[in-house]
């Protein structure tokens, strides 16, 4: 029995081993930049939660 392919939306979060990960510091210097395109209207809430 062969399971059906998940769509691409549901696809793994980027949390795997083989993948780089960020150090604490790199993730939040990139959770202030969503922040900062976020206040500045850049994206919307939407666009930043993906």
């Amino acid at each position: 029995m062969t399971t059906p392919k998940q769509p691409r939306a549901f696809k793994q979060p980027r949390v795997s081993k083989n993948k780089i990960t960020l150090s604490a510091q790199q993730r939040s210097e990139f959770r202030n930049q969503i922040l900062r395109e976020l206040w500045q209207g850049k994206l919307t809430q939407g666009q930043a939660l993906k």
